[in-house]
C-alpha cells in the first residue's frame, strides 16, 4: 500500500494541535496550543477559527474524499489522528452537550443517537472497535467534565482559576495521553481528599469528581452504561449519632442491633463502580471505624454490621473536613496511615473572603449564578440592585463566615425582607466582650450560636464543649 507523507508545515499545524488535546482547557498550556494552531492571539473560548483550520487542513490531505490514518508512516500516524479526533469531537460536542443536560433532566441511562454514527466514522479513519468505543466513552466524559466544571465553579479569581485545573488533573491527570495509555480505568485507586471551611462547596466540587468518570458506550444498545447523575453518592457523617455512623457507611443486618428492623446496604455496598461516594466530615470518625475505613481503601473489601460476609468495593472515593487535617493527625486524633492513603490528591477549596479579595467582580458573578438558582426569571437590573443591597448591608470587608452557604441566604433573605442581618464575627464579638462586661449565659448563648453557625451540628459542638447535646441546645435556647 502507497504510504503518503506529511509535509513539515502539516507535521508543526498537527503538533500544535496535539497540543491542544493533551493541555489542560483551563490551563495557559491550552491558550499556548491554540494561539500556536491560530498563529495569533485567540479569543477564550472561541473554537469556530480553530476548528476552521484544522477542517481545512485535514481537507488537504484527503484522498478521494477520504483520509485514512494507516496511509500514513508509523511516526506521524500519532499527529493525523490527533487531527482527526479533535475534529470529530468538535463536530459532536453540541450533541454531547445536549444529551448530558437531558441526563440531568431525566437520570436515566438513555439511547445517544449520535453514538453509532461516531463510532462507524472512527472504523473508516482506521481505528479498531475497542479504541473506537474508548474513545467515544472518552468523549463523553471530556465534555461532560467540562460540562460539570463550568457549571459548578463559578468566578474567576486566581484561587477559582486554579481549582478548575486542579479539578481536571484530578479526573485526567496532568497529560491526556498518560491517563489514556495507563490510569482510564485505573482511576478508583486515587482517593482525593477536600479541604475548607464550612459552606465553601466541598460537596459540589465533590460531585464533579464524582460524576466524572469514565462511562463505556455499549454499542449493541446504543447508550452509556450508567447514567453520570446515578454514580455519585454521598453521606455527611456529622448529621449521624456516632453509634450509627458505621452502619451508615458499611451497612447492617436485620437484628444485628435494636432498631435494625431490616437489612440497610451502606454507602460504600450502594457505590457504583463508575462513580465515586463522597465522606463528608471524615474528621468525626472514631479511631476504630478509621481502621475499617483504611481496610476498604486498601483491600477494597468490607463487612457489614452483623455479617461477616465480605463484599467488594468499586468506585472512587472523597473525603472532605472542614477541619485542620494536619492538626488532627499531629493530636493522634487522625490516624496518620488513613491520611496517606487518602491523600493521592489533596484540593483546598477557598474561602469566600479570599476569592473576594483576589478579584473585586468575584461577588458579582457568584451572586449572578446563585440567583438564577433561587428566582426563577432573572435580570441584570435586579441583579445589581441585590449587589447593592449587600454592600450597603455588609460593607466591603465583611468576611462571610458561612462562605457560598451563607451568601446564598443573604439572597433568600433579601428576596423576603429586602435586606441582610449580617453575622457578626468572631473577632468583634471578643471586641464586644473587652469593651463590656456581659453574663457567662449571654457568653454561651453568643459562643454557641457562632460554633453551630461554623459547624452545623449539636453533636459536633458537644464535642468541643465536652458536655451533651441537649445542654448545647439549652445555651442556644437562652436569650
Amino acid at each position: 500500500m502507497e504510504l503518503y507523507k506529511l509535509t513539515s508545515k502539516h507535521k508543526e499545524f498537527f503538533s500544535f494541535v496535539l497540543d491542544a488535546i493533551m493541555a489542560n482547557p483551563f490551563s495557559l498550556d491550552r491558550d499556548i496550543a491554540e494561539k500556536n494552531i491560530l498563529g495569533m492571539t485567540p479569543r477564550r473560548n472561541d473554537i469556530s477559527e480553530i476548528m476552521k483550520k484544522v477542517d481545512l487542513a485535514l481537507k488537504s490531505l484527503e484522498k478521494n474524499g477520504k483520509i485514512s490514518i494507516s496511509s500514513y508512516p508509523k511516526e506521524e500516524q500519532r499527529l493525523i489522528k490527533g487531527g482527526l479526533l479533535f475534529n470529530l469531537f468538535h463536530q459532536f460536542m453540541d450533541d454531547f452537550d445536549k444529551f448530558i443536560s437531558k441526563q440531568y433532566q431525566t437520570s436515566q441511562s438513555e439511547i445517544f443517537p449520535q453514538g453509532k454514527e461516531i463510532y462507524n466514522l472512527l472504523i473508516n479513519y482506521g481505528l479498531l472497535h475497542e479504541e473506537s468505543i474508548k474513545m467515544i466513552g472518552l468523549f463523553y466524559q471530556l465534555r461532560r467534565t467540562h460540562y460539570l466544571v463550568n457549571r459548578n465553579i463559578v468566578g474567576q479569581s486566581d484561587s477559582m482559576t486554579k481549582l478548575r485545573c486542579q479539578l481536571w488533573s484530578n479526573i485526567f491527570t496532568h497529560k491526556l495521553n498518560w491517563y489514556l495509555d495507563y490510569l482510564f480505568e485505573k482511576m478508583e485507586d486515587f482517593s482525593t481528599l477536600l479541604l475548607g471551611e464550612t459552606g465553601v462547596g466541598k460537596t459540589s466540587v465533590a460531585r464533579i469528581v464524582g460524576c466524572s468518570g469514565y462511562i463505556p458506550f455499549d454499542l449493541n444498545e446504543g447508550k452509556f452504561k450508567e447514567s453520570f447523575i446515578n454514580i455519585f453518592s454521598s453521606v455527611n457523617l456529622s448529621q449521624f449519632p456516632p453509634g450509627l455512623i458505621e452502619g451508615e457507611l458499611f451497612g447492617y443486618s436485620k437484628g444485628s442491633f435494636t432498631g435494625a428492623v431490616k437489612d440497610y446496604q451502606g454507602i460504600f455496598e450502594r457505590a457504583n463502580r463508575f462513580g465515586a461516594v463522597f465522606i463528608d466530615e471524615l474528621g468525626d470518625v472514631s479511631s476504630s471505624l478509621q481502621v475499617k475505613l483504611l481496610n476498604v481503601l486498601q483491600e477494597r473489601a468490607f463487612t457489614s454490621v452483623g455479617n461477616s460476609e465480605i463484599k467488594r468495593f468499586s468506585g472512587r472515593v472523597i473525603a472532605a473536613t472542614n477541619q485542620n487535617i494536619h492538626d488532627l493527625v499531629a493530636k493522634k486524633v487522625f490516624r496518620e496511615d488513613l491520611y496517606y492513603r487518602l491523600c493521592s490528591d489533596i484540593i483546598v477549596i477557598p474561602p469566600l473572603r479570599t476569592r473576594i479579595k483576589e478579584n473585586e467582580d468575584e461577588l458579582f458573578l457568584i451572586l449572578s449564578n446563585l440567583m438564577r438558582k433561587v428566582v426563577p426569571h432573572v435580570d441584570d437590573q435586579l441583579i445589581q440592585m441585590t449587589h447593592e443591597v449587600i454592600k450597603k448591608n455588609v460593607g466591603e470587608d465583611y468576611s462571610w463566615p458561612g462562605n457560598i452557604r451563607e451568601l446564598e441566604q443573604c439572597v433568600r433573605s433579601i428576596c423576603l425582607s429586602g435586606k441582610y442581618q449580617a453575622w457578626k464575627s468572631h473577632k468583634k464579638d471578643l471586641d464586644h466582650i473587652f469593651e463590656q462586661e456581659i453574663s457567662a449565659k449571654s457568653l454561651l448563648h453568643n459562643y454557641t450560636h457562632h460554633l453551630y453557625k461554623k459547624y452545623g451540628s449539636y453533636e459536633k459542638i458537644s464535642k468541643i464543649l465536652q458536655v451533651d447535646p441537649r445542654t448545647v441546645k439549652s445555651y442556644m435556647d437562652e436569650n
